[in-house]
């Protein structure tokens, strides 16, 4: 299997090189991206395509068809670490812990420093912690819960049903047809995981993921294989009982289902575990602020509002009718002294010069307007090759100059859950 790891934006020729791919997966991977944009409901493809060549676009995780493995990055660099031996390590460790604050993927800090030791690719890592994890919960034991069966047996068990009693039985007075409730792990919940091992079992070439995820299907040998539906997932309720399986109920619907945001398809075996880099960044920040900020001194007087929840606003009604729905990505609100921030996962530096859109600045001044907020705060990442300060800049709104524009960046290029304290400290001075 040709495996390929590449970054945002990166460019793929055809090719037999390390860093090319083959004519014939070319055209698998370009149908499988026909497919992909057929069922997104936004019509969006993954990759940009020319007739010798693809563009990785914002997407990063993983997409395989037959033949091919290829993992997208995003683009953050160790900056700190140039001898780094593994340049895609940095990039894969920041991405799975914006994953988990940003709440696209549940992952403990355990399960992450577990994979500072190792250099897995992004799926292999996360397959590792499913089945650990996944073996961990039913080695402690499987989750059994009463289920209603019917039958025909020898006995009286439970409540006889008349009507099938009638119909079954009217030639055999020694059997009974009943509903009774029998105590069995066959239930939604342990189906869903059983399947979802069995998928990662064909996916995985790690020999210990295989061996863990056997062991969870020893452990699951009661359970019916069957093939899960939505439905399956609409049956599962959560209580204090089976609690502990959330995370890993959470994976499951990603790795059956790819929430985030395709599933496979077709005839042949292909699987995308896909996450839009703009809103990873979006909801990595709104929950690193949420989690770690809004305690401290400078901010506890403040509420937080992630995409503006509890707080819509339109910019246009008529009677009955509003158009213009606004949704600012995170409102930080206290009473007259409002402050938006506007995440852009791009670099807004064109040939060493700041070219910050119209729309982005249009935008910025209607949020001021509808908010009333003092601060406006264009967020970008920060571009390893740039120093900030040469490009960070403040605006006033013209006949409303209490009010302000920020352009501002961020620092990604650092290891973002050992210098967590960096990026607070970052944060509290951007506001």
């Amino acid at each position: 299997m040709k495996k390929l790891i590449i970054k945002e934006y990166e460019r793929i020729n055809i090719g037999d090189g390390n860093n090319e791919i083959p004519e014939p997966l070319f055209k698998k991977l370009h149908k499988f991206d026909v497919r992909y944009s057929e069922k997104n409901s936004e019509g969006q493809r993954i990759f940009n395509w020319g007739d010798t060549y693809f563009k990785a676009k914002q997407w990063v995780g993983v997409v395989q068809i037959p033949g091919l493995s290829l993992e997208i990055l995003p683009k953050i660099e160790n900056t700190k670490d140039s001898e780094n031996k593994e340049p895609y390590q940095f990039a894969r460790k920041n991405l799975l812990y914006m994953l988990s604050v940003a709440k696209k993927l549940r992952l403990k800090e355990r399960d992450l420093a577990m994979l500072d030791i190792r250099n897995a690719p992004l799926f292999e890592a996360l397959i590792r912690i499913f089945a650990n994890r996944l073996q961990e919960e039913l080695i402690c034991g499987v989750c059994k819960f009463y289920v209603d069966k019917t039958d025909n047996l020898h006995r009286l068990k439970g409540k006889i049903i008349f009507n099938k009693h009638i119909q079954h039985n009217a030639a055999h007075k020694e059997k009974f047809f009943v509903k009774y409730q029998n105590f069995s792990e066959d239930i939604p919940l342990n189906r869903i995981f059983k399947a979802a091992c069995s998928k990662l079992l064909n996916l995985t070439s790690s020999a210990k993921s295989q061996k863990q995820l056997k062991h969870c299907l020893l452990l699951l040998c009661d359970v019916c294989n069957v093939n899960i539906t939505i439905n399956d997932f609409n049956k599962v309720a959560l209580n204090r009982q089976n609690e502990r399986f959330e995370e890993i109920f959470n994976f499951c619907k990603l790795i059956l289902f790819n929430q985030s945001p395709t599933a496979s398809s077709g005839a042949e075996k292909t699987f995308s575990l896909l996450f839009d880099m703009n809103n990873v960044f979006e909801d990595f920040i709104a929950q690193f602020m949420k989690k770690y900020c809004m305690d401290s001194n400078e901010l506890k007087d403040y509420s937080i509002h992630p995409q503006g929840k509890g707080n819509h606003k339109h910019v246009f009604e008529n009677d009955d009718r509003k158009k213009l729905f606004l949704k600012p990505d995170i409102l930080l609100k206290k009473e007259k002294h409002n402050i938006i921030i506007d995440t852009k996962w791009k670099t807004p530096i064109k040939q060493n010069k700041l070219e910050v859109s119209r729309d982005d600045y249009f935008q910025m001044f209607v949020y001021a307007i509808n908010y009333c907020s003092e601060k406006n705060i264009l967020l970008y990442p920060k571009v390893s090759d740039i120093t900030i300060e040469e490009f960070e800049e403040e605006w006033n709104i013209v006949k409303a100059s209490e009010k302000q524009v920020k352009i501002k960046f961020i620092d990604l290029n650092i290891d973002l859950r050992q210098n967590k304290n960096e990026l607070i400290t970052k944060l509290k001075e951007l506001i």
